[in-house]
């Protein structure tokens, strides 16, 4: 965590890490110099097991969080944020006190001269008049570089309402005084009510209508909690808003109002759909609106202007959080609003440029910013994106909890008394010579492999699971091919016939493949990852699992390996062994031999972070470095 230090500060953090129990007064005394009101209240709202992110955060570091503790993790990124507002604006409101004492002494000085000259001039003097000696404005009035080019200097990006909500509630309760316009963003941010909330409670008095809502509880439930806190009854998916707060009180209390101009702001809070909506078009309206920004039939022929970021020309901070979902959606919104960062402004927004820092004259800003970065997973692309725009002279620091052997994920495969010492999960190592060719020689591999093996063993009722959408499309042309050369359709009844699964299909169609594929019309299921995130589909009746590329969230494994139908006769495994028993035998009938379970993983040395979170650390560090390929697992 701490090899981007120096050795001097690198040391005295580990001092402080190592003895920060026995040393409080110091813990208090070092963030008394950083927090400008909350030092007080630290040991109550700062757990001590956080304060590794705590002295990361005020040290100004590049910093990247993997950790499931959200709320401390939320809250502590809350007071760094606010701490650094608050002090900004102070620091911007004592010199602006001091420039205007300034020039209400020169004022003073200037009419005594005046008074001076005058009455110089009356007496008459013989001796010429000496001239008024007059100083220059620039030599009384100091000069204070403590601005950037406009006002708001932290920048937020959250997937989805209910995540701003819930950074806004944090912001509430550290803040003093009451929020502005906090009721009307509870209103607006906070889940829509469904039809059953709006009716009466009468309603419920049919049975069958309690029957159905019952059942769909039960089935919300099943998704996990995870699933229901960001798409459940209680959650507001919505990923397109944007919002300014600004600090209206920092000489006193520090009170925050919502829904300022982005202009006028010190906080912006958004997602990088909302942030790209906003900065499309120069002439868009880039108030903190609630409402979607829409275009009329007119607006269509009107010539495009250069976008208008400027308000993004002095961010100091920028919050990236929970990035893993950002991959879910479309990443591209987010690199391309860090994009937007720090670049020069196209025009003047009433800056007062003798108090502009001179490096952000000179086109440095992105140097002093603090990019702050937090995810429930650690993926390759958010490390590039980590190393791209942080650049910040302090250094990027990871900070990340292992995985052990009871916190991977394959520890919580449920199958433990199958036939044959329970599930066969093989791990198979392809080699691959660059990251950029990793799908490609993934699909060839499972193309070449396994689907060859699965056409001469006569496997059926298997699951591909396919993290990438790209590796999806390949291998769904892959199986039309084939199936046009042997005569067959999808979706016609011979072993060569499949369904799939999409991000992007409805629900009657998933209904369809969901029951094709358990009744044995359908043998082979393409079912993509961002499908099983956004749905967590129960995808029942497959005896073979095959994971193309490792799941970049873990519990996705453990999800579809629990669903896996054990024993052959459909439901997921809640029959006896007795019928998996009749079942391992050749059906002469259809000359389909009933083979046992497996589950199979293809991987790459590249998908060692999803590695990592499936099998463990250890076990991670071996199967990517061994000379062997091929890995098995027996739970």
């Amino acid at each position: 965590m701490l090899t981007s230090f120096g050795p001097w500060k690198r040391a005295r953090y580990v001092l402080i890490l190592l003895l920060h129990d026995r040393m409080k007064h110091y813990y208090v005394r070092i963030y008394k110099l950083h927090f400008y009101r909350f030092y007080l209240l630290l040991y109550d709202k700062i757990r001590n097991e956080n304060f590794h992110i705590v002295v990361v955060l005020v040290s100004y570091n590049d910093p990247s969080y993997t950790t499931q503790n959200r709320p401390d993790l939320r809250r502590n990124i809350s007071v760094h944020i606010l701490n650094h507002v608050i002090t900004g604006r102070r620091r911007i409101l004592r010199h602006d006190r001091k420039i205007k004492a300034t020039e209400a002494k020169m004022a003073v000085e200037t009419l005594a001269q005046e008074r001076d000259a005058k009455r110089r001039k009356e007496k008459k003097r013989n001796a010429a008049l000496s001239p008024v000696k007059h100083i220059a404005v620039e030599e009384l009035i100091p000069q204070h570089r403590d601005q950037g080019f406009t006002r708001p200097t932290v920048l937020i990006l959250l997937p989805t309402r209910s995540s701003a909500l819930a950074l806004v509630e944090a912001l509430s309760e550290l803040s003093d005084g009451p929020m502005e316009h906090l009721d009307r963003f509870r209103a607006e941010y906070s889940p829509p009510l469904l039809e059953k909330e709006k009716g009466s409670p009468s309603d419920y008095d049919d049975t069958v209508k309690l029957k159905e809502e019952q059942r769909r509880r039960k089935v919300l439930a099943k998704k996990g909690p995870e699933w229901n806190e960001w798409f459940g009854d209680r959650a507001n998916d919505d990923d397109q808003f944007k919002i300014g707060i600004q600090v209206t009180d920092a000489a006193g209390a520090g009170k925050l109002k919502l829904y300022t101009d982005f202009y006028g702001s010190d906080i912006i809070l958004a997602s990088p759909l909302g942030l790209k909506v906003a900065t499309s078009k120069k002439g868009n309206d880039i108030s903190s609106e609630s409402e979607e920004d829409t275009e009329e039939e007119d607006d269509e022929k009107k010539p495009k202007c250069a976008p208008d970021a400027d308000f993004l020309s002095s961010i100091e901070i920028c919050a990236v959080l929970h990035s893993h979902v950002f991959l879910q959606q479309n990443f591209d919104h987010v690199l391309s609003s860090l994009g937007l960062l720090n670049c020069m402004p196209t025009a003047d927004h009433g800056t007062d440029y003798s108090r502009v820092r001179e490096y952000c004259l000179d086109g440095h800003a992105s140097t002093r910013r603090q990019l702050v970065l937090t995810t429930a997973a650690i993926d390759p692309t958010l490390l590039s994106t980590l190393r791209r725009f942080g650049k910040s002279h302090g250094g990027i620091v990871r900070v990340r909890i292992a995985t052990g052997k009871k916190r991977a994920a394959i520890a919580d495969v449920a199958w433990s008394g199958a036939a044959g010492g329970g599930v066969r999960q093989v791990f198979q190592r392809v080699d691959c010579a660059s990251p950029c060719d990793a799908g490609a020689v993934l699909v060839r591999y499972f193309c070449n492999h396994v689907l060859a093996d699965v056409e001469r063993a006569r496997k059926g009722q298997m699951l591909v699971y396919v993290e990438s959408y790209f590796d999806y499309v390949s291998l769904r042309n892959v199986l039309k091919r084939r199936g046009e050369r042997k005569g067959v359709r999808a979706g016609s009844t011979s072993l060569s016939s499949f369904c799939t699964i999409t991000e992007y299909s409805g629900p009657e169609e998933q209904t369809r493949a969901r029951s094709a594929f358990f009744h044995g019309r359908n043998d082979i299921m393409l079912y993509t990852g961002r499908a099983h995130f956004f749905h967590r589909l129960a995808i029942r009746g497959a005896r073979h699992v095959v994971f193309v590329g490792v799941p970049m969230l873990s519990q996705f494994y453990a999800d579809l390996v629990n669903g896996m139908d054990v024993w052959g006769n459909g439901g997921g495994g809640q029959h006896h062994e007795e019928n998996y028993n009749s079942n391992s035998s050749t059906d002469n009938d259809d000359d389909v031999m009933i083979t046992p379970p497996s589950v199979l993983s293809l991987f790459t040395k590249y998908d060692a972070l999803a590695l990592e979170r499936v099998v463990s650390n250890n076990h991670c560090k071996h199967m990517v470095n061994s000379a062997k390929s091929t890995f098995m697992f027996s739970t």
